[in-house]
C-alpha cells in the first residue's frame, strides 16, 4: 500500500510503500535505488511509523536511510539521497504509486502494483531534516491526540506529565524544521489545515484536500467493511466533546447512513454504521436530551422503514443492557455509566452531564419501543431469558416498571400472545415470573400480577373444580384434611401467586388488580383504579376508556365473562382478610353484578371460586354471629348479611334451575354449612331456614313466568330442595314443633304433586 510519494514534474524524489513484513523505499534521480526495510506492523493495530534519509559523504559511508516503529529503531539500510532542484509537483500521501518501471528489478514491480493506503491516518508531518532517535521517541510519547506544532506554550497546558523539552524549545526544537503537519483534526470538511508556524500565511491558500469517497466506489465500500470502518469511526466519537456532539453532527450521520444505504455493499454497511454509531450509547450518553430523542426517533423509524434490522441490531436482550447500562433511573447497579459527569481527561472540568431523570425517563420509553418493535417482530427464548435476567437482578424499580408496562402492552395483543406464552412454556412456564410478586415496592407486585394475567388467560384449566364431599357417601370429611387436600390439588401458579401476594398489607389496589386479572385486563368498577398512583398508572385513561365501554355494552345486553376465574380464590382470601365491612360489600357487589351479567360467569364460579367463598364466608361475622331479627343491627351488618345470602342464593337458583345434577352443589353447600358450625359449636339452622326460603321464593318468582316444575333440570332438583327443608324440619321435632313452615313451601309442594 502506497505511503507517500514526494516527486518533481519529470518524476524525480522519493516514494515509500508497505508490503507485508516490510517497507520498500526507492530514491529517484539520475540513477534509481530501491531498498527494503524490515518492519512488524500489524495489521488492523495503530502504529507508529518514522522514515528519516540523512545525507552523507561516500567516505563518511554514505547516506543512511531509517525506519522506526513506535518510537525504537527496526532497521536501517545505506541508500542514496534524490537530490533535486525542481518543485516537488507530485506530492501523495496514503495514495497508489504511480510511476513508470524501465528497470527489470521485481522490487519496482511491487511498487507498480501498490494499492492505495487502506486503513486510518493519524497526524502526518514532513520536516526539512532528519531528526534524531531521541526527538522520534519524544514524538511517540505525545501519543496519536497531539496536533500541534512543536511549541511548547501550546501542548503544555493539556498534559499532566512533563513534556519531552528537546523538541519543544522554540529555536533548537522541531517547530522550525516542519513543511507541513496534517491532522484530520485539523480540519473543515474535506480541507486540512497545516499546522506549522509559517510566518507568511500565504502558504495557507494553498490548503491541502483530503478526498475519502465512499459513495459509489465499490472497493472503498468493501475496504470500510473489511476493516471494521464504522467500528472505528465510533470508537473515535466516543473520545469527541458532547457539546460537539449537537444536532448539526447528528444529521451528518445520518446522511452518511442515507448514503450507505443506497450503495452497494448497504446490508453490511449498514448494520456496522448502526451498531458501532448510532446504537451505541458510549457516544450519545452525556449529550443533550433533544440530540438523544432525536437519534432514537430517527432509529425507530430506520428499523420501521426496514424490520430485519431489528432482528440482528436492537433484540430486546440489547435493549434491556443498553438501559439497564445507560438509562437507569437508580444508580445502585455496579453496570451503570454515567453516574458521575464528565470530565475533561487533563483540565479535570466538567464537560457533559447526564439529562435529567425526566428526560432519561422518556429517552428510556423510546428505547424500550424499539424493544417492543422486535418483540412484535419475532420472539425468542433469549428475549424470555433476558427479561427474566433483568427482573431478577436489576434494583432498579423505575426501570424494571417501565419494562413491565411495555411487555404488558405487547402480550395484550392477541397474536402475540400465544408466541410469547410457547416461550415461556420452553424455560419453564410462568412461574419464572413469579418473583417479582415479592418486591417490596407494591406498583412492581401489581403490575406484575396484571402481567402474569395476561398469560393466565391462555392457561389450560381444570375440568372441574375440587369438591370437599364424597357424594357416593354422602358424609362429610373431616375439614381440615379436605381443605389441604383441595389445595394441593389447585393449581400450582395460582398458590404461589397467593403465597407470594398476601404477606404484603391489603391495599384497594390490590383488589383492583385481582378484579383486572379475572376479566382479562378490565376491572368491574372505576373505583380502585382511582386510588392508583398516576406516577405508575400512565394508561388509567386508557383503562377508564375500557370500563366505560364494558359499561355501555352491558347496558345494550353485551356480556362480560370471568377469563381467568382462578383468581376468584384470591379474590375470597382478600374478601377473608378484608377487614373493612364497605370494601368487603363492595367486592361482593361487584361479583353479583358479573354473575348477573353473564350466566357462563356463574358455572365458572361454581368450578374454579365456589370453595374458596364457602371457606371465605363462614370467616365473616354476619355467617359467625348470623341472625335472623335484623332489627338490632347496623346498617352496614345488615346490608352485608344481605348481600351474602344473596350470592348463595344467586348461584344456587341458577344450578337448581338450569344445571341438571345441580341439587349436588346444594347438597355440598349444606353438608359443608352444617359441618363447620358443628365444629364452632354454633348452630346454623336460622341460616339454612333462611337460604332455603330465599330459594323457593326465587324458585318461585320464575314460576310465575314460566311453569319450571314440569320441565327437567329443575323438576328433579327442586324435589331434593324440599327433601332437604323436610329433613331439616324432622330434625327439629325433638325439640319444637316445626312452626317455621311457610305457606310458600306448601304451596310448591302442592304444585308439584298436582303437576306429577
Amino acid at each position: 500500500m502506497g505511503v507517500f510519494s514526494f516527486l518533481t514534474e519529470n518524476g524525480r524524489g522519493c516514494l515509500a510503500v508497505v508490503a507485508k513484513d516490510k517497507l520498500i523505499y526507492e530514491s529517484i534521480n539520475l540513477k534509481r535505488q530501491c531498498v527494503q526495510l524490515r518492519t512488524n506492523v500489524v495489521r488492523k493495530k495503530w502504529h507508529f511509523l518514522c522514515i528519516t534519509h540523512s545525507i552523507g559523504r561516500a567516505f563518511s559511508g554514505g547516506s543512511l536511510l531509517r525506519c522506526y516503529v513506535d518510537g525504537d529503531l527496526v532497521s536501517s539500510e545505506r541508500c542514496r539521497y534524490a537530490k533535486v532542484s525542481e518543485p516537488l509537483t507530485s506530492c501523495t500521501i496514503g495514495t497508489k504509486i504511480d510511476v513508470p518501471v524501465l528497470d527489470e528489478d521485481p522490487t519496482l514491480e511491487s511498487i507498480k502494483d501498490s494499492a492505495p493506503f487502506l486503513g486510518q491516518l493519524g497526524p502526518v508531518y514532513l520536516f526539512s531534516d532528519a531528526i534524531s532517535s531521541e526527538q522520534v521517541h519524544s514524538i511517540y510519547s505525545l501519543g496519536p491526540s497531539y496536533m500541534y506544532s512543536f511549541l511548547g506554550n501550546e501542548a503544555t497546558p493539556f498534559y499532566d506529565h512533563p513534556l519531552p523539552s528537546g523538541i519543544l524549545d522554540a529555536k533548537e526544537g522541531l517547530a522550525s524544521k516542519i513543511i507541513f503537519g496534517l491532522n484530520a483534526q485539523a480540519s473543515d470538511g474535506r480541507t486540512l489545515f497545516n499546522v506549522s508556524p509559517v510566518s507568511d500565511h500565504a502558504i495557507e491558500k494553498n490548503s491541502f484536500e483530503a478526498t475519502v469517497m465512499v459513495d459509489e466506489n465499490l472497493a472503498n465500500q468493501q475496504q470500510m467493511h473489511l476493516l471494521s470502518g464504522f467500528s472505528i469511526l465510533g470508537f473515535l466519537l466516543q473520545s469527541v466533546p458532547p457539546q460537539q456532539l449537537n444536532l448539526e453532527t447528528l444529521s451528518a450521520l445520518k446522511h452518511l447512513l442515507n448514503v450507505v444505504t443506497n450503495c452497494g455493499l448497504a446490508e453490511l454497511l449498514v448494520k456496522d454504521a448502526i451498531s458501532s454509531i448510532f446504537l451505541n450509547p458510549l457516544i450519545w450518553l452525556y449529550t443533550e436530551y433533544k440530540v438523544q430523542r432525536e437519534l432514537y426517533m430517527f432509529l425507530i423509524q430506520q428499523f420501521d422503514n426496514d424490520p430485519r434490522l431489528l432482528k440482528s441490531l436492537c433484540q430486546l436482550p440489547r435493549v434491556l443492557d443498553i438501559v439497564r447500562q445507560f438509562y437507569w433511573d437508580n444508580a445502585k447497579s455496579r453496570f451503570a455509566f454515567g453516574s458521575k459527569p464528565l470530565l475533561h481527561p487533563t483540565t479535570k472540568l466538567v464537560i457533559g452531564r447526564r439529562p435529567i431523570q425526566e428526560e432519561i425517563r422518556k429517552i428510556r420509553l423510546l428505547l424500550l419501543s424499539l424493544g417492543e418493535m422486535s418483540l412484535r417482530q419475532n420472539i425468542a427464548a433469549s428475549d424470555i431469558k433476558a427479561l427474566i435476567a433483568f427482573f431478577e437482578t436489576s434494583p432498579d424499580m423505575t426501570c424494571i416498571e417501565d419494562v413491565l408496562h411495555v411487555v404488558i402492552r405487547a402480550v395484550s395483543q392477541k397474536p402475540l400472545l400465544p408466541a410469547f406464552l410457547e416461550q415461556v412454556n420452553m424455560i419453564g412456564g410462568c412461574h419464572i415470573f413469579v418473583n417479582l410478586l415479592q418486591r417490596e415496592s407494591e406498583p412492581i407486585r401489581l403490575l406484575s400480577l396484571q402481567f402474569l394475567g395476561r398469560l393466565l388467560v391462555v392457561l389450560p384449566s381444570e375440568k372441574k373444580g375440587s369438591r370437599f364431599f364424597n357424594l357416593a357417601v354422602g358424609r362429610s370429611r373431616l375439614l381440615a384434611e379436605n381443605h389441604r387436600n383441595i389445595c394441593s390439588r389447585r393449581q400450582p401458579i395460582f398458590t404461589v401467586i397467593a403465597d407470594r401476594l398476601f404477606r404484603f398489607p391489603l391495599t384497594d389496589n390490590l383488589c383492583a388488580t385481582l378484579f383486572d386479572v379475572l376479566l382479562g385486563g378490565a376491572s368491574p368498577k372505576q373505583k380502585y383504579n382511582l386510588g392508583i398512583p398516576k406516577r405508575w398508572r400512565p394508561h388509567s385513561q386508557e383503562v377508564l376508556q375500557k370500563q366505560n365501554q364494558i359499561d355501555r355494552q352491558r347496558s345494550k345486553g353485551h356480556d362480560t365473562h370471568f377469563f381467568v376465574p382462578q383468581m376468584l380464590v384470591l379474590i375470597f382470601r382478600f374478601l377473608s382478610c378484608c377487614e373493612d365491612a364497605s370494601a368487603r360489600m363492595k367486592i361482593i357487589t361487584d361479583i353479583l353484578d358479573l354473575l348477573d351479567s353473564n350466566p357462563s360467569n356463574i358455572e365458572a364460579f361454581m368450578e374454579y371460586g365456589w370453595n374458596a367463598w364457602l371457606m371465605a364466608s363462614v370467616q365473616l361475622d354476619v355467617l359467625k354471629h348470623y341472625k335472623v331479627e335484623l332489627q338490632n343491627q347496623h346498617n352496614n351488618e345488615i346490608n352485608e348479611q344481605r348481600l351474602v345470602m344473596e350470592l348463595f342464593c344467586v348461584v344456587l337458583c341458577y344450578y337448581m334451575h338450569s344445571v341438571k345434577g345441580g341439587w349436588q352443589q346444594l347438597e355440598e353447600t349444606v353438608i359443608f354449612l352444617l359441618a363447620h358450625f358443628e365444629q364452632e359449636g354454633v348452630s346454623c339452622q336460622d341460616l339454612l331456614c333462611d337460604l332455603y326460603d330465599d330459594l323457593i321464593r326465587r324458585l318461585m318468582d320464575s314460576s310465575a313466568v314460566e311453569n319450571i316444575f314440569v320441565s327437567q333440570p329443575c323438576r328433579d332438583n327442586t324435589l331434593y330442595l324440599l327433601s332437604l327443608v323436610d329433613e331439616m324440619l324432622i330434625s327439629e321435632l325433638d325439640h319444637k314443633l316445626p312452626v317455621y313452615s311457610k305457606p310458600e313451601i306448601l304451596f310448591l309442594f302442592s304444585s308439584l304433586v298436582i303437576c306429577c
